[in-house]
């Protein structure tokens, strides 16, 4: 009985270690999305429908810089999950929550901006 018992125990061991470590996230590969980008927000309200984007990495983590006329809001953490990236700056006062999934050289994305869900387009733009 106290071999059955210890088989057991090494075995729910094992399962337990095994799910720790596939539950852990894979260490994400920033490359493809450092750098300049452009983006459109057609819905978005008049004068915040175009500006440019600067994801940057320090110290390990993603950061960015948005130019929308002229004024530059800063986000100081892009959190990533999965193929998702987050991210939060304010705009004239208002949280923005921004979501984006990256495709190719483009990045799409939702901003949550008081409520109002917005509509993004991100193109990588050459330097």
């Amino acid at each position: 009985m106290g071999t059955n018992m210890k088989k057991a125990f090494t075995a729910l061991l094992c399962l337990l270690f095994c799910i720790t470590i596939s539950a852990q996230d894979k260490a994400a590969d920033f490359s493809k999305l450092v750098g300049d980008w452009s983006f459109s927000a057609p819905d978005a309200p008049y004068g915040y429908q175009a500006g440019s984007f600067q994801i940057r990495q320090e110290n390990g983590k993603l950061t960015a810089k948005v130019d929308i006329q002229g004024s530059i809001l800063e986000i100081r953490d892009i959190k990533a999950r999965g193929d998702k990236y987050f991210g939060s700056f304010y705009v004239d006062g208002t949280p923005v929550d921004l979501t984006m999934i990256q495709e190719g050289n483009t990045l799409k994305g939702m901003a949550d901006a008081g409520g109002m869900q917005i509509p993004v387009k991100f193109k990588k733009t050459k330097k």
